[in-house]
């Protein structure tokens, strides 16, 4: 269990960079200009990220050894993937309407590289048929509750638009 919590929290932490990654890239290359409370809170999330893996390292001693440098690459490759399918989902908005289609094809994406992966490795049926035999329901309700998440989130960033274009509008 100590084991799930360590990549938990390690998996939020590259997440949270995200945020930073699809900053970066809309500045870059999209002229996006940032306001100073954003900056506060890129810094607010730097702070956290430095929190954790200052806890790590006091646990741990810091160490640069056992592929370490290719988990930070891989970790900050994710991050900068992630970000800049965020900051280039602005351009797919402008022209399909349907929010959460980006969602859609990133889960199909994800689903059919990880099977090639398991395909490649020989390992694709043992691995589903193991997966068919002992059902894992929190991963079913994580799932589910992902998936609404999703949804939500899309949903009522739409109808908040959709709001503060219609009050824009009459004034």
């Amino acid at each position: 269990m100590q084991e799930l919590e360590k990549s938990d929290r390690q998996g939020s932490a590259i997440k949270n960079t995200t945020q930073f990654s699809t900053i970066i890239i809309a500045i870059i290359f999209l002229g996006e200009t940032i306001s100073t409370i954003s900056w506060f809170g890129i810094l607010f999330i730097f702070g956290g990220l430095y929190l954790t893996a200052y806890e790590q390292w006091k646990k741990n001693g810091f160490s640069l050894k056992d592929n370490a440098w290719t988990g930070i690459f891989l970790a900050c490759f994710a991050s900068l993937a992630f970000g800049t399918g965020f900051a280039i989902r602005k351009f797919g908005m402008m022209e399909i309407m349907i929010l959460f289609l980006g969602a859609l094809i990133g889960g199909y994406v994800a689903f059919i590289a990880y099977n090639i992966t398991l395909l490649v490795k020989k390992q694709l049926k043992e691995t589903v048929t193991s997966q068919i035999k002992k059902l894992n329901v929190y991963y079913v309700i994580a799932g589910v509750l992902t998936c609404i998440g999703v949804l939500s989130f899309f949903y009522f960033s739409f109808l908040y638009s959709g709001f503060l274009y219609s009050t824009n509008r009459s004034h």
